[in-house]
């Protein structure tokens, strides 16, 4: 199967460099490419292209203590992940109070343009006279 996928993937028009899961895979098709079958494998079961990327051995510790419940030290790739996870979160803090500060801002905006069109509504001309006194005996029935 994998032999007829390298034989598809020679015969498209796309060039090879511009896929980079496919930059090392022979076009010789007598070849079989175990990439190929390793990255739609992964794909059709929703998993990571990279497979450490994450998981139970990538971020757990490489050890435990046995004889007390202390904590292993933590490597040199979960400190990188935990830092990495950190600036993460700091970017997300600061995007979500940048929306945030818009949100209020179109409030404010909406509720000036609602003060602004009812303070121009009541400077307008009241009715004097005869259409005052006609107007408030409507109001009163």
């Amino acid at each position: 199967m994998c032999v007829k996928n390298q034989m598809q993937i020679a015969k498209l028009s796309t060039p090879i460099a511009r896929l980079p899961f496919l930059r090392h895979i022979s076009l010789n098709p007598f070849s079989t490419s175990s990439t190929m079958c390793d990255y739609k494998f992964r794909l059709r079961n929703k998993l990571p292209i990279n497979p450490n990327a994450y998981g139970p051995l990538t971020d757990g510790p490489d050890f435990s203590y046995l004889d007390s419940n202390k904590p292993a030290p933590p490597g040199k790739g979960q400190l990188k992940r935990l830092l990495k996870n950190q600036q993460l979160a700091k970017t997300v803090l600061k995007l979500n109070a940048e929306i945030q500060f818009a949100i209020d801002a179109e409030k404010r905006l909406q509720l000036e343009a609602q003060q602004e069109t009812q303070k121009i509504l009541d400077a307008k001309l009241k009715p004097k006279g005869d259409a005052l006194i006609s107007q408030r005996s409507r109001k009163v029935k």
